[in-house]
């Protein structure tokens, strides 16, 4: 969503990632499959298996796990999303859990509970969000970022060793968190008082936002559908 909120020179003008987005778009419609391919990385893994962590032990029921769901535009059926977390008719949730150069990073903006900040120095997590606010008819949205301290990660090992372990591949992609020895894996000191394990920033989608990504989205189905056709973005 980031890329199609991309602007150029001209004011209302979509930018090259826009264009790029599009185009990739189109190829995969024709191909009839995603361009990705799932591929993850050790720092995907990882991710993945604390987003499942902070639902289970951190959240308690007031959000359902949406993370596996693609969920339609209940009025534009080309747009879909999916949102790891969802509290009906109120707000949606999306879990972060990076490594600490990135926690920190984003940790220090959510502090400061700033709408323009998130979305000026976080595009991509920003734009999800309002997009998912939008496909489920919501206008609150929260960010949530994770990391643990380091007494907890033993739990965690444990965790993934008990009954209420998450299935799937994401549990044979982690199995290196119970080979590793505590200092290579991400964590926040016992005795850190500037971070907490779980750093949050619920807010009110602007309507604004909410408005021109709406036009953004019918803008790229018309491009995808009418590729030689240049039209420019008004308002």
């Amino acid at each position: 969503m980031s890329k199609l909120m991309s602007n150029g020179k001209k004011a209302g003008e979509p930018g090259v990632l826009f264009e790029t987005y599009v185009d990739q778009k189109r190829r995969e419609r024709k191909l009839g499959r995603s361009m990705d391919l799932g591929k993850g990385n050790r720092s995907t893994a990882w991710g993945q298996l604390m987003e499942a962590w902070v639902l289970f032990d951190m959240l308690g029921y007031n959000y359902e796990h949406h993370g596996k769901n693609t969920s339609v535009h209940p009025v534009h059926s080309y747009w879909a999303g999916t949102t790891d977390l969802l509290q009906v008719a109120v707000k949606v949730g999306d879990v972060k859990s990076y490594e600490p150069d990135n926690f920190t990073k984003l940790a220090d903006v959510l502090h400061e509970q700033s709408v323009s900040l998130f979305k000026s120095e976080y595009p991509v997590e920003y734009w999800q969000l309002v997009s998912n606010a939008c496909i489920h008819g919501v206008t609150r949205a929260e960010s949530i970022l994770f990391m643990p301290h380091k007494k907890d990660l033993e739990k965690i090992r444990d965790w993934m060793n008990g009954p209420n372990a998450p299935e799937g591949p994401e549990l044979h992609r982690c199995r290196f968190i119970l080979d590793s020895d505590d200092e290579e894996l991400p964590y926040i000191p016992d005795n850190c008082e500037a971070y907490k394990s779980l750093e949050t920033f619920e807010f009110e989608v602007p309507q604004e936002d909410i408005e021109a990504l709406t036009a953004r989205v019918i803008l790229a189905e018309y491009r995808l559908l009418n590729p030689k056709t240049q039209i420019m973005l008004k308002g």
